[in-house]
């Protein structure tokens, strides 16, 4: 029959040293020798690896400290796993789907993400959210559950970018469609449209993507909100 029992006091100090050291390394790593190597491609190599491999072994250290615990005191370690499951759920429904993100490594800092109609940069992954930032500066944090209803898109190299074409006549002032244009989600990073006066309410608009497909949807949108 199981009993509740007394964890030992020195099991729970050392497993609670176990875990600060290796959330003291992880941030050494990430914050304090990382930035430090070169060229910066080995760099980013090495974050990517971080990004997949620190919640594997995340992963493990727990499981092996779930188990020790049981070792010392079955009962009371299955107590304190049914206590904190239902507070738990709604941390791991953002923390495992962040571990598939991670592992299928679909995005990586510095990638376009759309969300809503509204373009924005992929900044940093978390634990179990993305930090987003607009062409505003505004931050947006977005939990892995939400997954679902953002899109990512890489970053295009300029070369393979073509120039494109089209007119319109609009009362619209050019400042508008400049602002109209930032917003746009199908228009890469750094390469915004040019936009060329022809007289009153005419103007030539000059933008660049991938294929012809991208830029009608480039004047679609334009067209849509004017």
């Amino acid at each position: 029959m199981i009993s509740l029992q007394y964890i030992p006091i020195a099991t729970i100090f050392w497993l609670l040293a176990l875990a600060v050291g290796l959330f003291l390394a992880f941030r050494a790593i990430r914050y304090y020798i990382l930035p430090t190597i070169h060229p910066r491609k080995r760099q980013e190599q090495l974050q990517a690896i971080m990004l997949r491999g620190e919640p594997i072994v995340w992963g493990i250290v727990l499981l092996w400290i779930i188990y020790r615990l049981l070792l010392a005191a079955p009962g009371t370690t299955i107590f304190l796993l049914l206590l904190i499951s239902f507070p738990t759920y709604f941390w791991l429904r953002d923390y495992i789907p962040g571990l598939f993100f991670r592992y299928d490594h679909d995005a990586e800092p510095g990638d376009l993400i759309y969300f809503r109609n509204d373009t924005f940069t992929l900044e940093e992954i978390r634990a179990r959210s993305l930090k987003l930032r607009d062409h505003k500066n505004t931050v947006l944090v977005i939990p892995f559950r939400m997954l679902g209803v953002i899109k990512v898109a890489k970053q295009a190299q300029a070369s393979s970018l073509l120039p494109h074409e089209f007119f319109i006549e609009t009362e619209t002032t050019e400042d508008r469609i400049v602002e109209i244009m930032n917003e746009c989600p199908w228009i890469p990073p750094g390469k915004m449209p040019l936009i060329q006066s022809e007289g009153a309410q005419k103007y030539t608009i000059t933008t660049y993507a991938l294929n012809q497909e991208i830029a009608e949807k480039q004047e679609a949108y334009l067209q849509a909100r004017l």
